[in-house]
């Protein structure tokens, strides 16, 4: 074997030896710049999701809010409407009440003018029996000082 075929070998050996060791080194850049830019993607992906995670958050933060606001509007609206009913019913209540104490205060005032009516009239009654009975009295005393006359009179004409 001469020279030249041994250096060939070697060459071919070499330059096998050197083109396995670029593509091993080849790949080997290839798989950690492929790594890199999936990890980088990848990042990029997690802040884009996360972006959107937070705005879709925030949206639904407001909706909630939103519906909060709603339903504490209609429960104030309804409990309102429903003070305000009470409130006309109370009214109405005491309104009832003060006429009521007003027909009561007025009946025990007519009630009291009639008792003292009563009275009046019971007084003037025991008046007008004791001047019935002085008049009977009276009546009788002149019937008997009539009577006496009479009999002296008959007396006197016989």
């Amino acid at each position: 074997m001469t020279i030249a075929i041994i250096i060939g070998e070697i060459s071919l050996g070499v330059v096998s030896g050197i083109g396995i060791g670029a593509f091993l080194a080849g790949s080997v850049l290839a798989y950690f710049l492929f790594t890199a830019l999936l990890k980088k993607r990848r990042d990029t992906l997690m802040k884009e999701a996360e972006a959107e995670a937070e705005v879709i958050k925030k949206d639904k933060i407001l909706q909630a809010k939103e519906k909060f606001l709603q339903l504490k509007s209609e429960h104030d609206k309804n409990f309102n409407e429903r003070n305000s009913k009470l409130v006309q019913a109370e009214n109405k209540i005491k309104q009832k009440e003060i006429s009521l104490n007003q027909k009561f205060e007025e009946a025990q005032r007519a009630k009291k003018e009639v008792d003292v009516i009563r009275e009046n009239l019971n007084i003037q009654l025991e008046v007008l029996e004791k001047k019935h009975e002085e008049v009977d009295k009276l009546h009788r005393q002149q019937v008997e000082q009539l009577g006496i006359h009479n009999r002296a009179e008959i007396c006197n004409l016989t």
